[in-house]
């Protein structure tokens, strides 16, 4: 298996966060020379609709609802906005139509809620959306997947406490985001929900999320 090198480009470079790359393209391209190899976990996600099932991979996050509306604006939105600012508009465009969804959610095979879910996310890595620090206790070499849901909140109760904190990770504090760690997790829908998988929208009736453990060998920079 050959060592990965990662070059931060993009609007959002939110798994480099994670793993410490520099942005700085010179110094992330010393991490072939200067770097430690370490391996670190990749998830996968089975996809159904009613006539067709296939699986897809993502190395930082994968998230259910809110996101997918969000991706679809992020990637309509210019490119010279950066990260920061292209993730914060789509957030709030996206946040003007969306209704959240009555979603069940099982956690290593156990029925975990099924409240009205605004987003329902799958983290490898600690953030996402251009900065937001959506788990903050997440690691790539863990071999488990940090859950994180918003259900049951209005949309002002959402922008107050949620989008104006995630950046610092101060969202965990609200009373309607749960956290839980597992190794995977399914969500099934009579209703087609979207689907973000590290920036790329998807759309099914059901997913099943896991962890593959120590998948990828990739340059990091020394402790």
């Amino acid at each position: 298996m050959p060592d990965l090198v990662m070059i931060p480009v993009g609007k959002g470079t939110d798994l480099s966060r994670t793993l410490h790359i520099p942005r700085d393209y010179e110094k992330a391209f010393d991490l072939i020379s200067e770097g430690v190899t370490k391996l670190i976990d990749v998830g996968k996600t089975v996809f159904r609709s009613r006539n067709k099932v296939w699986k897809r991979y993502f190395v930082n996050v994968f998230d259910i609802g809110l996101g997918g509306n969000v991706v679809r604006i992020a990637n309509n939105i210019p490119k010279n906005l950066g990260g920061f600012l292209t993730f914060l508009i789509s957030s709030l465009i996206a946040l003007l139509s969306f209704k959240p969804r009555k979603l069940p959610i099982w956690i290593d095979n156990k029925l975990i809620d099924e409240g009205l879910m605004t987003i329902i996310g799958a983290l490898n890595g600690q953030y996402f959306g251009g900065g937001m620090h959506a788990a903050p206790m997440a690691s790539v070499v863990d071999g488990i997947l940090e859950f994180v849901y918003v259900k049951d909140t209005n949309i002002f109760k959402l922008v107050s406490n949620v989008l104006a904190k995630v950046y610092k990770g101060r969202h965990l504090e609200y009373h309607h985001v749960y956290h839980y760690q597992g190794k995977e997790l399914r969500v099934k829908s009579d209703e087609v929900f979207l689907v973000d998988i590290d920036g790329e929208e998807e759309k099914a009736h059901e997913v099943v999320v896991t962890i593959i453990p120590k998948a990828i060998k990739i340059k990091m920079p020394r402790d």
